[in-house]
């Protein structure tokens, strides 16, 4: 009794995490339909944006611009589809999509790009290696 030693639960920075998924995430992050957020955004793991964004969005993983949201400014992904609008520079390692909703305007630099009918493309593009 007084020779057994306590247990004590593990520090908050030795407790183990729910498996994380393939990009190191463990779920979406979502920028509601009725927020705007100005700044920069920086992380691991699937965006999606419902609102506004405007300013700089650098994620290691997938970014949705939903059919009602907008972005301006730059956004750096490893695949983006955008449903919406967005204004600004694009950076995608892997695929951009458009789709039939969407409207882009500015410079885009992707590796791969999918365009669907009815959306509209105003600017420069540049294929990636």
């Amino acid at each position: 009794m007084f020779w057994k030693k306590k247990k004590h639960p593990a520090p908050a920075a030795e407790m183990k995490t729910p498996a994380a998924g393939p990009s190191g995430s463990t779920g979406t992050t979502v920028i509601a339909e009725n927020y705007t957020l100005k700044g920069r955004m920086h992380g691991q793991g699937p965006v999606e944006v419902q609102g506004r964004m405007e300013g700089e969005l650098d994620v290691e993983g997938r970014v949705l611009i939903s059919a009602n949201a907008s972005m301006q400014g730059e956004i750096k992904a490893e695949v983006l589809e955008i449903g919406g609008k967005v204004e600004g520079h694009l950076d995608v390692s892997r695929q951009l999509q458009l789709g039939p909703t969407s409207s882009f305007e500015g410079k885009a630099a992707a590796a791969r790009i999918v365009m669907a009918e009815g959306a509209c493309l105003n600017g420069d593009v540049c294929m990636k290696a």
